[in-house]
């Protein structure tokens, strides 16, 4: 169906606010979908590939990105509608934020494990999220780990986030310099943690 045209051919001016916010509209869910996408797909190839090293010494990104990649991707899209649906409760019910923040500190703990369970177990999505689940409530080492790596990193994003967004480009840089080697140590911690307690209840339950 076209849009309404005046007698010359074009678009009506009062049609014109729609059809940008149309296309507007349109053109953010494809920047939405493609950001979900290559986010999916290179936390496929990097955690992967840290697995990977870490067993064998060697790594192929492109291959543990076939691999893990709709997994991911599909977790990756999980967490956006996630939050795209507690943004929207908030706003029309401003009063349930302290029910939300606790809430998505809940499950964020119980889940925090699934995208390294994805490499570390090949379990597919599912499967990764009802076994971080089970890890998070039966073992205390999970919440130990948690809780040791996120304590540091939150005092840590303090300053670094001061860094972040303070005036200049040079700051910027710095501060994307110090996370990048943060990010790693916690990647490779992250998944040496679910290999150590998923092979922990697999020898539990074969016993």
């Amino acid at each position: 169906m076209q849009p309404p045209t005046d007698a010359g051919g074009g678009i009506e001016p009062a049609t014109l606010p729609a059809v940008v916010g149309v296309a507007f509209g349109a053109a953010f869910l494809l920047s939405l979908a493609a950001y979900v996408v290559a986010t999916g797909l290179l936390l496929a190839g990097y955690l992967g590939s840290i697995d990977q090293s870490i067993r064998t010494g060697r790594f192929d990104f492109v291959a543990n990105v076939r691999r893990y990649g709709r997994s991911l991707v599909a977790y990756e899209a999980l967490i956006l509608v996630v939050l795209s649906a507690i943004v929207l409760l908030l706003t029309t019910a401003p009063f349930l934020f302290p029910v939300a923040f606790v809430s998505v500190y809940a499950v964020g703990y119980l889940t925090y494990l699934a995208p390294y369970l994805v490499v570390a177990s090949e379990d597919d999505l599912l499967e990764a999220i009802r076994h971080s689940a089970g890890l998070t409530t039966s073992r205390a080492d999970a919440a130990l780990a948690f809780l040791g790596f996120a304590v540091p990193a939150t005092a840590f994003s303090l300053p670094l986030s001061r860094l972040a967004y303070s005036d200049g480009v040079l700051a910027a840089v710095a501060a994307a310099a110090l996370v990048a080697p943060v990010g790693l140590v916690a990647a490779v911690f992250f998944v040496l943690v679910a290999r150590r307690l998923a092979e922990g209840a697999d020898r539990s339950t074969a016993t």
